[in-house]
């Protein structure tokens, strides 16, 4: 966020991620300073179950869509500080994730681009090899993103497919 001071404190993200991150036993939890593109990376092929809790940014073309992070100390001067665009996603593989959840605003939006078809930050992530992206087509309410997504996860943690632990976390959010 501090190459991109316009946008709003999350105060629900860093809340989202403790929650989430506590049903799942081997966590890897990254907050604050240490939420750098350069570990997501680093990390982002070894997990079965990712999940993002942060800002986004929908753009066109659509490979400027992008992924806010805190700026590591690698990115110092550069105008792009914590930001990891869906171009670069196209170079990562993701071998063990069966499920990545993008609880930001915007994340699913996608766009056609000059004949390129459809793109934006889910289709680098599904040629990836993820089966499952859970995004969001508009802009999200930090604590509604922090309720939907730990009833999501509580879901995932149950058996439940990522369809069915969305629809289900839906229909709680609803009825309660």
């Amino acid at each position: 966020r501090e190459s991109l001071p316009e946008l709003l404190p999350l105060p629900g993200a860093e809340a989202e991620a403790v929650r989430v991150a506590g049903l799942y036993p081997k966590a890897n939890l990254l907050l604050g300073p240490q939420a750098t593109k350069e570990k997501f990376l680093g990390e982002a092929g070894k997990n079965e179950i990712i999940h993002f809790a942060g800002h986004a940014l929908a753009n066109n073309p659509p490979d400027f869509s992008a992924l806010i992070f805190s700026p590591g100390p690698k990115e110092q001067g550069e105008q792009d500080r914590g930001k990891l665009f869906a171009y670069q996603l196209k170079a990562v593989r993701f071998p063990q994730t069966r499920i990545v959840v993008l609880a930001g605003c915007r994340t699913g939006q996608v766009s056609r681009w000059r004949g390129d078809g459809v793109a934006g930050l889910v289709s680098p992530l599904l040629a990836a090899g993820v089966p499952a992206v859970v995004t969001a087509l508009w802009d999200v309410d930090d604590f509604a993103a922090l309720l939907i997504s730990v009833r999501l996860h509580q879901k995932l943690r149950e058996g439940a497919s990522a369809s069915e632990a969305l629809r289900l976390a839906q229909l709680e959010m609803i009825t309660h």
